[in-house]
């Protein structure tokens, strides 16, 4: 987690350097303006367990509702708030416990708190260069299940919380009337620990299994689409470092 909170910090820095670069050129917008929408996020993300280097996916669908403000020309802050649920795709073997399990298909779900900072610092002709810093925690829930023995009774409970943060760095395309495009490098950043605990009789033992992200540099492309007189809507996906297709529409106050 130290290391999520250091690149959080480092994102948070680039973002005022290019605010303070950005407010050599303009001054600051004489109202705020708001917009509010919904979006919702599959993703698959490659991990790796940190102590015994195994390697598996987390599955995740996220929905959420987002408020944006606009700080000025050049920086946006959003405010993200909503449900996820999340399983390993592989089965997670549990040896060390006083019955060792395998974990399989067991789904969590978790309340998702989230911001990001996006900026448009640069433009020419139809084309603009665009930014977007974002971290969201994953707020664990308790996961109940009872473990079938012979002679005794036994539960396992399973709580899976993580970080989540990228950086993403696009080009957009202006040209066409009603949609833009955009194609671009993006680091995402994912760190989680995963508790198992078991009680069996009188014997309760807690496990802690920590796993990060296994490849943090990938790419996306999306298209942003604008209607009616304050709609937009997106539709991006990524890839390489992982794979995730996610969409959303935002309204303009």
């Amino acid at each position: 987690m130290d290391a999520m909170k250091k690149i959080f910090f480092l994102i948070i820095l680039v973002f005022l350097i290019i605010q303070l670069f950005s407010a050599e050129l303009s001054d600051l917008s004489p109202g705020v303006d708001f917009s509010g929408g919904f979006r919702a996020v599959y993703s698959d993300t490659g991990i790796i367990f940190t102590e015994s280097d195994e390697k598996n996916s987390l599955i995740a669908m996220i929905t959420a509702l987002e408020v944006d403000v606009e700080i000025s020309d050049y920086l946006i802050v959003g405010i993200i708030a909503g449900y996820n649920w999340n399983h390993f795709l592989n089965s997670l073997p549990v040896i060390s416990l006083p019955l060792s399990l395998e974990i399989n298909g067991i789904t969590s779900n978790s309340m998702i708190f989230g911001i990001n900072l996006k900026s448009e610092f640069f433009s020419s002709g139809d084309f603009s260069l665009f930014a977007k810093a974002e971290f969201i925690y994953f707020k664990r829930f308790s996961q109940e299940s009872e473990i079938p023995l012979s002679i005794v009774t036994g539960t396992s409970v399973t709580k899976n919380s993580f970080y989540q943060g990228g950086l993403d760095l696009v080009l957009k395309y202006h040209g066409f009337r009603d949609f833009d495009l955009y194609l671009g490098p993006q680091l995402n950043l994912l760190d989680g620990n995963f508790f198992v605990s078991e009680t069996i009789e009188d014997i309760s033992e807690e496990v802690e299994l920590k796993y990060r992200q296994k490849n943090i540099l990938g790419a996306l492309g999306g298209m942003a689409i604008e209607f009616g007189l304050n709609w937009e809507a997106y539709l991006e996906i990524s890839f390489f470092s992982r794979f995730s297709i996610g969409a959303g529409i935002f309204y303009a106050f």
